[in-house]
């Protein structure tokens, strides 16, 4: 690996994040399937499997140096930001502004951007 203590750094904050939410994912998905109430909400239920599954596959893809790991980490990214939007205004219409939605969905957008810059770092000095 390459880019010294600073990359490995960011590489096992990646796959951690990308772990810890693919856990925390599927294990909302399982407690909470029962709650879905109408299809935004059910959309979104569907969506956190979606994050579930994407970040436990890109956290597996990235410790065994996976090519495929950079669309895992894109999908990842895609639907915990799906999960963002469609959850605020499906479990909580209030709350859903434009303020609340911008904040969140750059907030979201870096996260998913360090976390793909993160597991990418393993591969630049493979090339």
């Amino acid at each position: 690996m390459s880019g010294g203590i600073g990359a490995r750094i960011g590489f096992v904050s990646a796959v951690a994040i990308l772990a810890f939410t693919g856990v925390l994912g599927l294990r909302n998905v399982v407690r909470g399937w029962s709650m879905a109430r109408g299809p935004l909400q059910t959309a979104a239920m569907i969506g956190v499997f979606l994050y579930g599954f994407f970040g436990l596959v890109s956290a597996y893809g990235a410790i065994r140096k996976r090519q495929w790991v950079t669309w895992t980490t894109v999908a990842w990214g895609a639907s915990t930001l799906f999960v963002v939007i469609a959850g605020l205004y499906a479990f909580y219409p209030g709350l859903a502004t434009t303020l609340n939605l911008s904040v969140e969905t750059i907030v979201v957008t870096l996260l998913a951007l360090l976390v793909l810059v993160g597991v990418r770092v393993e591969f630049d000095g493979d090339r």
